[in-house]
């Protein structure tokens, strides 16, 4: 399928930060069109989207028009447009969420039908952004959240969600992050969890996206986004406001959940809580995909790419044919 494919700068007055983001435009887009945004997860970038969505393109061509993958400021290519202000501050959680509100009221979106989804700690970002937003109720057609990284209420001693960001702080601070070269990072990260359960395209465009090169002119390699700006994605603050707004959420928008089998954030137990109709968490569908886990959009990008499409067939407003004289 014909895809026009640009980047789009959004802009952060208040902090000077940009993030980047990948605007895919289908030449069968139409006023009725889904336009559907995308956000990653902590320590990924916007190109972890691309196969998923040139695959939706090609499953429901007639349902999506548009497409954005939008990058955590401190994330992927915008890291290193964003460096300077990098080095003085944290682009944290509400800042992403920041950006995500300032598109939802920008122009570009004017006469949109938006579908929003979000990957495990963007989910916080966009229920933030997405409450916060001055916008017509209208606008927003319904919400996806793949592995929802929320801390639900009422907060329990020793709560697995709170417990498990700790394990990955832990996990950050220690892991190796400059190699002599990007052969030996893959490499190593090939051998480790989770980077040796995902797809080969994804781990390869992980390779590509989340490493630059230490100096001009040398081999070794670092990540984009440095440790410690990953750490802002694993502490319990926003989980636990993202989790307290989460009802208010499913009232207002249909919210439709993806997740993985394999309990690697959270226990089977929990991830019911989400859609258990109590305290107004109800989702409009679930679904749970098999043999996967937390990364599951890097594990089965397919899958993830076909369920996504069900649920835009399920939202849009598919278009008639021309009928062929």
């Amino acid at each position: 399928m014909s895809l026009k494919v640009e980047t789009i700068t959004l802009k952060q007055p208040t902090t000077g930060l940009v993030s980047l983001a990948t605007r895919y435009t289908s030449v069968n887009q139409s006023p009725e069109s889904l336009t559907v945004l995308f956000t990653h997860s902590t320590s990924n970038h916007k190109e972890q989207w691309d196969i998923p969505i040139r695959r939706i393109f090609e499953i429901c061509p007639d349902v999506i028009g548009e497409a954005w993958s939008i990058d955590w400021q401190s994330h992927g290519q915008s890291a290193l447009v964003n460096q300077a202000v990098l080095s003085q501050r944290t682009a944290t959680l509400t800042d992403y969420a920041d950006i995500l509100r300032r598109l939802l009221e920008s122009k570009y979106l004017e006469g949109k039908n938006v579908v929003v989804v979000g990957h495990s700690s963007s989910t916080l970002a966009w229920t933030l952004a997405i409450l916060q937003a001055i916008i017509s109720p209208s606008l927003i057609k319904a919400v996806v959240f793949v592995e929802a990284a929320y801390v639900l209420p009422p907060l329990k001693e020793n709560d697995e969600r709170v417990a498990k960001g700790v394990t990955n702080e832990k996990g950050v601070k220690s892991r190796k992050h400059t190699f002599p070269s990007r052969d030996e990072a893959a490499k190593w990260c090939r051998r480790r969890m989770p980077w040796k359960l995902w797809d080969e395209r994804m781990f390869k465009c992980y390779m590509e996206y989340a490493f630059r090169s230490v100096a001009p002119g040398s081999t070794e390699v670092t990540l984009n986004c440095t440790l410690e700006q990953e750490l802002d994605g694993y502490g319990p603050n926003i989980p636990l406001l993202a989790g307290h707004l989460y009802p208010k959420l499913c009232a207002t928008y249909p919210v439709h959940g993806i997740f993985g089998e394999r309990p690697d954030l959270y226990s089977n137990a929990t991830r019911d809580k989400f859609f258990d109709g109590q305290e107004g968490r109800v989702m409009a569908s679930v679904h749970i995909v098999p043999k996967a886990g937390h990364l599951l959009v890097q594990e089965v990008p397919e899958t993830a790419a076909d369920i996504i499409a069900g649920i835009l067939k399920s939202t849009g407003h598919q278009r008639t044919p021309m009928a062929r004289l």
